[in-house]
């Protein structure tokens, strides 16, 4: 879960269609993979014209109600925009708990602060909460399973569209995830470092079908931020992610982690999250990575070419939302366009070789214009460095990144040289 403003909120979901697979012969009329970016929301990339975030970006994120940004990229010729939605957590909660309780604020809550019924509360009848920070106070839980919940849910996402009725739908921020946790004590996910476990829910089954309903009341098509805790993909073997109106699920730091870690063979972090990608898009549904780490190159490049390992251009998006070193979250990476892959995965184990995870594509381009075939290769050993091995095409050059964005000139480079080996966590993208 990542935290944004209450009052000003925004995110974003993938189209009902997958896209089309690229014509590998055509790849000058793919200028970039599918992405996303935050575009206004909590100030990110406000001061790009919103013609470049047209031609640059598939998919912005904006605060709720006016999303004043997400309506000029649409009038731009933007594709998708939607807002951001948080159904599973309230905000802004003061103290007390008990009734007469402190009236939460934001989205939702505003609607519901005196009716109990649409919040969680424990044995002693004390609404279930977590102290976040001073700015945010308290949060509590939403009981999915009110009809006072989906009303207030409904009529939060209703409101959001009569103010920006270009957007195309919303996240669901902190949903989609199961009840119960890998503990296997009933409400351990939901409830873990919440103060009491709740009363109101009594089984998985009983949050399944209440979740869905509060999904559903949306009206418009959702991006779900939630999975299985043990990292493997949907919940419940895709229960919500094969809801009609569920359009996506995001993998929240996904292989560069705001935690200052990247995914690796550490807690088997690296082969989980491949595989959490892959199982997403089998269910026919958009699959986005959201590293949210921090934007040095070397950071980038290992996402980047862990990404790609999986990548399907039907259902793969990656999403741009970290700051990089001048302000803005543009990645140059996402000009690099790989087609016509040699292998494609059903599990990432397949592309294991010799200590390193190898993908090779044998069209690649940068900004619609060719460079030849290009491999990504990553090592996800927390521990050991690993050699390159022999591969298909003899590489003598590697991409370089450069710190900035797009925007201000930032960009994705083949530069000469090609490494033999990698040290530990550490990736590269090659080119013949």
């Amino acid at each position: 879960m990542q935290l944004r403003r209450c009052l000003a909120l925004g995110a974003v979901v993938l189209g009902t269609a997958a896209s089309p697979r690229p014509d590998p012969a055509a790849w000058r009329l793919v200028p970039h993979v599918r992405v996303q970016a935050y575009y206004g929301l909590n100030d990110f990339n406000a001061d790009v014209p919103a013609a470049y975030m047209a031609a640059h970006v598939d998919i912005v994120e904006d605060d709720g109600y006016t999303a004043e940004h997400a309506d000029r990229f649409k009038r731009a010729g933007g594709r998708m925009a939607i807002a951001y939605t948080d159904p599973t957590y309230a905000t802004h909660c003061p103290p007390p708990f008990v009734p007469p309780s402190g009236r939460c604020g934001g989205p939702i809550a505003d609607l519901v602060a005196s009716d109990e019924r649409a919040f969680i509360h424990d044995a002693t009848g004390a609404r279930v909460r977590k102290y976040f920070n001073p700015y945010f106070q308290y949060q509590e839980i939403f009981n999915v399973t009110s009809p006072v919940a989906w009303r207030a849910y409904a009529a939060t996402t209703a409101e959001i569209l009569r103010h920006s009725p270009l957007l195309d739908g919303f996240e669901a921020d902190d949903s989609g995830s199961p009840f119960t946790g890998i503990d296997g004590k009933l409400g351990s996910n939901l409830y873990y470092s919440f103060s009491a476990f709740g009363v109101e829910i009594r089984s998985d089954e009983q949050w399944i079908a209440g979740e869905s309903a509060m999904l559903k009341a949306a009206g418009k098509p959702l991006m779900i931020n939630g999975g299985d805790p043990r990292g493997t993909g949907p919940a419940y073997d895709g229960r919500f992610l094969d809801l009609p109106f569920v359009m996506s699920e995001q993998q929240e730091g996904c292989f560069n982690n705001s935690g200052n870690y990247l995914y690796s063979d550490r807690n088997d972090k690296f082969r989980r999250e491949e595989n959490a990608l892959l199982n997403v898009m089998s269910h026919g549904k958009s699959a986005v990575c959201f590293p949210t780490g921090d934007t040095t190159p070397p950071h980038r490049t290992y996402a980047y070419a862990a990404w790609l390992l999986t990548y399907d251009p039907r259902y793969s998006v990656y999403l741009m939302a970290v700051k990089q070193s001048d302000g803005e979250s543009l990645y140059p990476e996402i000009e690099l366009v790989p087609l016509a892959p040699r292998a494609t995965p059903s599990s990432i184990d397949d592309l294991r070789r010799d200590g390193v995870y190898v993908r090779e594509f044998g069209e690649c381009a940068i900004a619609a214009r060719s460079i030849g075939p290009c491999a990504a290769v990553v090592n996800a050993s927390f521990r050991s460095a690993a050699s390159i091995p022999r591969l298909a095409v003899a590489y003598a050059n590697h991409v370089a990144l450069d710190p900035q964005s797009l925007y201000h000139g930032g960009r994705a480079r083949v530069e000469s040289g090609a490494p033999n080996s990698l040290g530990p966590e550490t990736a590269a993208i090659l080119v013949r």
